[in-house]
């Protein structure tokens, strides 16, 4: 910049500091178009300022251009690369404005800034935007407001072998028929391990007799997800050895819900939130008196532990890796630090600390 940048900034009343790669500037918003006016009056030819932050905008001697649309982003680019040979390459002023590391906080940010490329929107400050644009497209018969919810039905059906076996049968004559509640629960048939086939494929399982007409019938041979019956445990805990019903209403009102819910932060999306479904549904049937089952919740933290993973034989249990190869065939093995899990394998046996230290430990 020309000799007296520093003074023209004093009288503007624009706070600055000075620092090793120049001046370090603050300024307010109702600063800018007075700060730009004396950039562009001292920046010397063949050379340009920039302004990042709430506006972006490029000051060299014959103007200032303003970073609002592709448009400009191309025009700034090209005379920056003409008065700097050695930014040719870039694809955009961003990745140019990137490489200063002073910059960095401040192109990425949370605070809205305004709207670029979006015609008589332009420039609208994002606080703002959404609200106008909403009201344009009504306007314009285009759209309507409207809220779209992330939580979809849960879809409850397994085609596995654990599980609760849904109560349903299917009758040519009398179509959907719920078992009856005096032949509930649906036991599981006693078979040898089947690793991940379905009842479906159980000889015997599915014939049965249609309960309205005695006629044949054939079961759902899907089972529940296990979230069904983990939503609801907490209550088996007032009564658990009560055959009939599952839990008393005078009982669980007396000492539910739950105080303090204590786990892992890999449930709240889950098994929490299907709790929730269930205490709701039970409320409005009527058996329970309250409708959320945990007062409050608290989640600890996740414990990481290394993972070990070969690119021909997968995630490797840690005790099986010497010297950073695998067992199997002797490639060097990937590892990285990972939530403890089952399917990376990175987790501690229990029998180990059982074995140690014994299980009331």
């Amino acid at each position: 910049m020309k000799d007296g940048f520093a003074e023209g900034l004093q009288r503007a009343g624009i706070r600055f500091e000075e620092g090793e790669e120049g001046l370090l500037i603050e300024l307010k918003r109702d600063q800018i178009d007075r700060y730009i006016e004396i950039a562009r009056s001292h920046v010397k030819p063949g050379s340009w300022t920039e302004l990042v932050g709430a506006r972006f905008s490029f000051v060299f001697k014959d103007g200032a251009i303003e970073l609002d649309s592709v448009s400009a982003d191309g025009e700034i680019l090209k005379r920056l690369v003409d008065l700097e040979p050695k930014l040719e390459g870039k694809r955009s002023v961003m990745e140019v404005l990137s490489d200063v590391s002073f910059y960095r906080d401040l192109l990425f940010h949370a605070d809205y800034g305004r709207m670029l490329n979006s015609g008589e929107f332009t420039g609208t400050p994002g606080d703002e935007a959404v609200g106008k644009v909403i009201a344009w497209l009504e306007q314009t018969g285009k759209g309507k407001r409207a809220v779209n919810y992330r939580l979809h039905d849960w879809l409850i059906s397994r085609q596995r072998y654990w599980g609760a076996p849904i109560p349903i049968v299917y009758c040519e004559k009398c179509g959907t028929v719920p078992v009856p509640e005096k032949d509930l629960p649906v036991l599981l048939p006693e078979v040898e391990f089947i690793g991940k086939k379905g009842l479906a494929d159980i000889p015997g399982y599915a014939g049965t007799t249609c309960p309205v007409c005695g006629g044949p019938a054939k079961r759902d041979t899907d089972t529940m997800d296990t979230f069904v019956d983990s939503s609801w445990y907490y209550l088996r805990y007032i009564n658990p050895r009560d055959k009939d019903p599952p839990f008393v209403k005078a009982d669980v009102d007396n000492l539910l819900p739950v105080d303090q819910y204590v786990g892992g932060v890999e449930h709240a999306i889950l098994h929490l939130l299907y709790s929730r479904f269930i205490t709701k549904a039970l409320h409005d049937m009527g058996y329970l008196s309250f409708d959320e089952p945990f007062e409050r919740l608290f989640t600890q933290g996740m414990i990481c532990h290394t993972a070990y993973r070969c690119s021909e034989h997968g995630w490797l249990y840690p005790h099986e890796v010497k010297d950073g190869r695998c067992p199997h065939c002797g490639r060097e093995v990937e590892t990285d630090n990972f939530s403890m899990s089952k399917s990376k394998r990175n987790v501690v046996d229990p029998q180990e600390i059982i074995s140690r230290y014994g299980a009331d430990t």
